[in-house]
């Protein structure tokens, strides 16, 4: 990506959401559509508008369930 100095700051020179909107549209030349959609939802600039790392898991992996993670009985190292 190019420079982002003022990253914040809108300005005529220096607009950050349209150097991450440039920077997104250049990883679609040479990613997948799907891995640039995910980088872009990534890197939204409003919080709010950003996903978790839950409803990231979601997205990537639409038909896999969250682990279910079962107590541990004592004395019994949980090792994979």
């Amino acid at each position: 990506m190019d420079d982002v100095t003022g990253f914040n700051q809108k300005s005529p020179e220096y607009d950050g959401e349209k150097l991450v909107i440039a920077g997104v549209n250049k990883l679609r030349a040479r990613y997948t559509e799907s891995f640039s959609d995910i980088m872009g939802l990534m890197l939204r600039f409003r919080e709010p508008e950003r996903p978790s790392f839950v409803e990231l898991f979601k997205i990537i992996t639409p038909n896999t369930e969250l682990p279910k993670f079962a107590p541990t009985p004592k004395g019994v190292t949980n090792e994979l």
